[in-house]
């Protein structure tokens, strides 16, 4: 396994793309993504940006606000 390869696994134990954080929060990839270029946070949720320009949800905090929580 490479270095690249270990840090992304690394980091998918941490964080929800944003296709899968749209997922859990019932609206499309489109809006977490609009919110970020607007606000840099989707309702205080602030995502982390990966190497690669893809931004990164903290699975704690998505899983608190699909839970009523946040």
């Amino acid at each position: 396994m490479s270095t690249v390869h270990n840090q992304s696994v690394v980091l998918s134990n941490y964080f929800y793309s944003t296709a899968e954080a749209a997922t859990l929060l019932r609206v499309r990839p489109q809006t977490l993504r609009k919110a970020y270029s607007a606000s840099g946070a989707y309702f205080g949720i602030r995502p982390r940006k990966a190497k690669n320009g893809r931004l990164l949800w903290a699975i704690e905090s998505v899983v608190k606000m699909a839970q009523g929580e946040l």
